[in-house]
């Protein structure tokens, strides 16, 4: 669990790092989309 929890600290900061950096919505959408799948993977 504290992996987990590592992973969502990691995931979320690099997602706000990259929103910061470059308001690019496209690219936004579509790695928010991958960090929710690799947080929470479609069963």
């Amino acid at each position: 669990m504290l992996e987990e929890s590592l992973k969502l600290v990691f995931g979320v900061g690099a997602f706000v790092g990259m929103s910061r950096r470059r308001h690019n919505s496209i690219d936004e959408l579509v790695f928010g989309a991958n960090l929710t799948s690799w947080i929470r993977p479609p069963w």
